[in-house]
Parts: C-alpha cells; structure tokens; sequence
C-alpha cells in the first residue's frame, strides 16, 4: 500500500520517524546525504556530521521542510565523535539513532585476506 507524502497541512514535515534525532556520519555527500534527506523527509532533526560542515545538506533539509545541523568530525577520534554528539544533543535535546556511514573503500586489493591492516583500519 503506498504511504502518503511526508507533511501535513502547515507544510510541516511528518512521518515515521517524527520527533526522533539522527546523527548521521558520512552524510556531506553520497549515500549519507541521501540518508539525511530521507531520515528529514520522515520527520527526523538530523545532525549531518563528515569531515566538514556541509551547510548545503542543511540547507536542502530546511528548504524542504525539515531541521538539520551540521558538524565536522572525524569518526577516528574519539573526541570529534563526541563533540558531534554533544553539538546534536545541545541543538535538539536528545539523540535517538546513530547511523554511521562514514567510511572509504580504498580499492586497492581485490582479496580481503590479503588486504594491509592500515587499510582496513581506515575503512572500517
């Protein structure tokens, strides 16, 4: 059965996820905006959180009628990660899903059992 479009009669957003709070890494570009954009779309406050700030995916949320914040982090340290979180709970109150789609894919070994550690310490 096909769901109805996201928003109500105030061009509010509303949807499954209405008053949830998302923090999603990797979401400056690529499969992570897409994410923020469709967790907004659903009614969710996203935190945009990559490596910069990407006001733009902001921006995009806003205009279509969701709420958003963006926060630079790098999701190898623990101090970024935590300043992310602290930056989204201070903005919306509370944090209730952690997507985490930050990550590269180097490429550069077709066989995983042979793949250097470091590359896979930056990958996963």
């Amino acid at each position: 059965m096909p769901r109805p479009e996201a928003g109500n009669d105030k061009g509010e957003m509303m949807g499954r996820l209405n008053g949830k709070v998302v923090l999603i890494t990797g979401a400056g570009g690529g499969m992570g905006r897409v994410a923020a954009e469709k967790f907004a779309a659903e009614g969710a406050r996203v935190a945009v959180v990559d490596l910069a700030e990407h006001p733009e995916v902001v921006d995009a949320i806003t205009a279509a009628g969701g709420e958003a914040i963006t926060a630079a982090a790098d999701v190898r340290s623990f101090e970024a990660v935590q300043a992310a979180v602290e930056a989204t709970t201070s903005a919306f109150g509370r944090l209730d899903v952690l997507y985490n789609n930050a990550g590269v894919s180097l490429g550069d070994d077709d066989d995983v059992t042979t793949t250097p550690e470091e590359t896979w310490e930056l990958t996963m």
